[in-house]
């Protein structure tokens, strides 16, 4: 076991191997400045997913491969590496993104101060069409008055405060990490805003992936509304007030909405003349498949209805 380390930083990873040596690299010097360690949580790769984080252990020498294959999902995968993580506080982020330099100190630092922080997100870097340039650290959930969610691409949170909670809900395949938000608010916890530590998030390519993809964040969005609807209900009607966290500029509902939305130039925007919506070259296909996807998720989604609701606490 790796002692002695500042922070855990947990990769879930599954076929990872053409993207996972990116983030490697942009982590390894910030793993060595501020003493971390680094858990690949392995959730049954048949690539080289493995094999190539393996290799990285001479140059991280705290770098953990756990066999994260038991359970499968993104979260069980983070819990998974949060379950054999040393540190007292965790961050997480993606295989598929590169971290932003800086990233990891500027969580340690905020940690030393809060027990749950959201970094920011960044969409142009990796993309050449984003829909959506940026998003700031945290994002308001319009279902949950006071209420703030963030991705699990870039979340950290004290191990305590984690286990608090129970970690990350195995039960859902999308969605788990604003699960996580909410209830760490519920048990107390504000979420803190951190927009030094910024993480560059690679979307997905293609009409289709892009579609589906959304589609379930969209459907994730109606699944986590009905599962907190009581806690709705007791905010309206004044009978539970949620952490109060600093104020997050933001000028829509999110990252997720960023991620989903055209940027300007997609030719889909109300009040357009004709030559510019008919310029072939501004429509992007893709950005425009973002945005009915998650817009069909969000109202015909699946609600599965044996999760249990979340009371309000007492």
């Amino acid at each position: 076991m790796t002692a002695g380390a500042r922070i855990s930083v947990i990769i879930p990873a599954y076929n990872a191997e053409s993207t996972l040596d990116a983030q490697l690299s942009a982590l390894a010097p910030q793993c060595r400045e501020v003493g971390a360690e680094v858990l690949i949580a392995d959730n049954g790769s048949i690539d080289g997913t493995a094999a190539l984080a393996r290799s990285w252990q001479t140059r991280l020498p705290r770098l953990r491969v756990i066999d994260a294959s038991a359970r499968r999902g993104p979260a069980a995968a983070r819990n998974i590496g949060a379950a054999q993580a040393t540190a007292r506080a965790l961050a997480f982020c993606d295989a598929d993104d590169v971290v932003g330099p800086g990233w990891l100190s500027a969580l340690v630092h905020a940690l030393d101060h809060h027990d749950a922080v959201a970094g920011a997100l960044d969409f142009a870097a990796l993309n050449t069409r984003s829909g959506g340039m940026g998003a700031a650290a945290g994002f308001p959930l319009s279902y949950l008055p006071g209420m703030r969610g963030a991705g699990s691409g870039n979340l950290a949170v004290t191990a305590a405060a984690f286990a608090e909670v129970r970690g990350f809900d195995e039960e859902l395949r999308v969605g788990e990490d604003i699960d996580l938000c909410c209830r760490l608010q519920l048990a107390g916890y504000a979420l803190h805003p951190c927009d030094e530590a910024v993480v560059h998030v690679r979307l997905r390519g293609g009409v289709v992936s892009a579609y589906r993809h959304a589609f379930a964040f969209g459907a994730a969005d109606r699944q986590l509304r009905h599962r907190y609807a009581p806690i709705a209900s007791a905010i309206d009607a004044g009978e539970w007030q949620p952490p109060v966290s600093p104020a997050i500029d933001m000028t829509d509902a999110g990252p997720a909405d960023r991620e989903t939305t055209p940027d300007a130039g997609d030719g889909v925007a109300a009040g357009r003349r004709w030559p510019r919506v008919l310029t072939p070259r501004r429509v992007d296909p893709t950005a425009f498949a973002r945005r009915i996807g998650r817009r069909a998720g969000e109202r015909i989604g699946r609600i599965d209805r044996t999760l249990p609701q979340v009371a309000p606490p007492p």
